[in-house]
């Protein structure tokens, strides 16, 4: 008897491995399966029950008061003590006029009084706008003024009441007020103050708004990476489904997860102290990221769960090695954006028992993926199987018209295996809808969703982004659409381009992207880089290396050599204004331009003289 049982055993486990080897991406989809239907439980209790986020916090204040919710310097502030301040500020706002369906905007770094603000804010039914503390003048009055806010509470640095002095007649124009956290600004009493002189308790019953999930909690800015911000709504139920990212992660409940990036996006905010909140776990929170102090922080609060997105894993990696690389508790890093390279060059590092969950999703996109088998570069799987049940299709694109390719019918066309397609996400009747809108103007949001795709009736949601599913459904990021280029009769893609000249040595940072150029079709490739010493490449090396590992048409026509490449407020790379710019020497005066020189096979200094040639199509590529 026990023979057999051994048998069948050992019968079961070759049958799985054999299957794995026969399809690999069966592991994947299945917990993603198994997963998902934890997840869709949750969520739908939560639901039912109207749990929105203040009352998880009403929740866990009660059952766990004293477990720590956030850690913050050398501050702990417990469920209890959360919840007590919550209810203050939410008293402080109700004071002040703010009832349901008032919009407020928030700017300030993070720490504790970031969550009490937003929490609260939940708490009446109002909505929360979610302002990039980065913003200045025109860019802070257009974060502001789309969102139609009533009031604009500023942190206490000074920047803060230095970029609201700056824009001061338009608030006042606009009878926007403002109110400074933690100081007294003309003549109005800081927030601080007035919470600190309100009741701890429970709001009374006649001041708890009717929420529904449908409603939205609060207005997230999309990252600005290839043009201007838009404020996403995002609803209880974007909120509710993005924080289950919990149960994919796999959190446990003493888990202490480590959050640096800014609440005022999605990671942040979502992914970061909601996801907390959610699950009921502690996160530990730093002002602004720091790759110098990454590992310090990990290390000073115990940190098991560390969050990541664009770049912040390689400006970690980037850091001097010590002996101390290995002495940390982190078990799962999770995020978006981990570039090959770096993901492994951060498993050799620091160990490779990290668990690393790359995702992809957007802040109002419906259509995500996950990787759940550490396979390095994939964000996940997506077989027939998945395809079908989560309703994402790839489809090619048109690079003349810039849109999704159509056929003589109108219908739009998937591509194969191993072809990038641009990916859309059905948006079904039934079930919870996980794209949202923007705010402002409704033709933003109609202009992301496609119509009679495959066929007549049907919609799906533009996700902006090119990926590609190998033969074993593997998906991978290829770029975005406003990224990717056409040169000589080719689509460049930015980010394959990148990933190879990141592994030349002496190279920091990449960030590729198209020109024009007078009098040629499609867009020259060029590239910014930050190299480890300004003054020190090897041209005529570094043309020969690109020749060697890039397509003849990938090679970049122009180098641009600059001491730093500008990032939005989550690290991505920004080329709206490397674009502009292009190879217009005028505009461009601290960093050396370099143009591919075929003949001499190096690249040799840009000039004026060059630009006269390209204007009076003298000079050809």
């Amino acid at each position: 008897m026990l023979l057999t049982v051994i048998s069948v055993f050992c019968l079961f486990v070759l049958g799985w491995q054999l299957l794995k080897y026969v399809l690999p991406w069966l592991p994947n989809e299945l917990k993603y399966l198994r997963l998902s239907t934890t997840m869709m439980k949750k969520f739908q209790n939560m639901k039912k029950n109207n749990v929105t986020f203040p009352e998880r916090l009403l929740q866990l204040s009660k059952s766990h008061p004293d477990k720590p919710y956030i850690l913050f310097m050398d501050e702990s502030w417990t469920y209890g003590k959360m919840n007590r301040r919550v209810n203050q500020t939410a008293r402080a706002f109700h004071k002040h006029g703010i009832r349901q369906g008032d919009r407020i905007a928030l700017m300030m770094y993070n720490e504790p009084a970031y969550v009490a603000i937003l929490l609260a804010s939940m708490k009446l039914g109002a909505e929360i706008a979610l302002i990039n503390y980065n913003n200045r003048l025109k860019a802070l009055i257009y974060s502001i003024s789309i969102v139609n806010a009533k009031l604009l509470i500023i942190g206490g640095d000074d920047a803060f009441s230095e970029a609201v002095k700056g824009i001061k007649d338009w608030l006042q124009e606009m009878d926007v007020s403002v109110i400074c956290y933690t100081k007294e600004i003309d003549n109005q009493q800081s927030l601080l103050s007035i919470i600190d002189e309100q009741p701890s308790t429970e709001l009374e019953s006649e001041w708890k708004p009717d929420v529904k999930f449908s409603n939205t909690a609060c207005l997230i800015f999309t990252s600005g990476t290839t043009g201007p911000s838009k404020a996403v709504k995002m609803t209880y139920t974007k909120l509710f489904l993005g924080s289950q990212i919990s149960v994919f992660v796999e959190l446990r409940l003493d888990d202490i997860m480590y959050c640096s990036l800014p609440l005022y996006h999605t990671a942040g905010c979502m992914a970061g102290v909601l996801t907390a909140l959610n699950f009921g776990v502690t996160i530990a929170m730093r002002r602004q990221f720091s790759a110098s102090n990454f590992l310090a922080d990990c290390r000073k609060y115990n940190v098991t769960v560390i969050q990541y997105i664009g770049e912040t894993m390689r400006y970690i990696c980037n850091q001097p090695p010590t002996t101390r690389d290995r002495d940390h508790k982190i078990r799962i890093a999770f995020g978006n954006g981990l570039r090959p390279d770096v993901w492994k060059t951060f498993l050799e590092r620091f160990g490779s028992q990290i668990r690393i969950v790359e995702f992809y999703a957007a802040t109002e996109s419906n259509v995500s993926c996950i990787n759940l088998c550490n396979r390095i570069g994939s964000i996940g799987t997506c077989s027939p199987i998945l395809k079908a049940l989560t309703g994402c299709s790839f489809v090619k694109y048109d690079w003349e018209k810039e849109e999704p390719y159509r056929t003589e019918s109108g219908r739009c066309v998937e591509v194969g295996l191993n072809e990038p397609g641009l990916a859309i996400g059905q948006i079904r009747s039934s079930g919870p809808s996980g794209h949202c809108a923007y705010a402002g103007d409704a033709k933003l949001t109609q202009k992301k969703i496609l119509h009679n795709v495959f066929k007549e009736g049907d919609s799906y949601y533009n996700s902006g982004d090119l990926l590609m599913r190998d033969s074993n459904y593997f998906v991978y990021f290829c770029d975005r659409v406003g990224d990717t280029f056409r040169w000589k009769g080719e689509n460049v893609s930015t980010v394959d381009v990148g990933d190879v000249i990141l592994l030349y040595p002496g190279v920091k940072e990449a960030n590729v992207y198209g020109v024009k150029i007078p009098g040629n079709e499609g867009r020259a490739g060029m590239v910014a880089l930050v190299l480890d010493d300004f003054d020190d490449l090897n041209f005529k090396d570094f043309y020969f290396y690109c020749l060697k590992y890039l397509p003849k048409y990938a090679v970049p026509i122009f180098l641009r050599i600059t001491k730093y490449l500008e990032v939005t407020g989550t690290s991505k790379q920004i080329k709206v204004k490397l674009k502009s710019e292009g190879i217009d020497l005028d505009r461009i005066k601290e960093d050396p331009l370099f143009v591919a020189d075929k003949p001499s096979g190096t690249y040799v200094p840009f000039t004026q003289n060059m630009l006269a040639r390209i204007a009076s199509n003298d000079m050809k590529f």
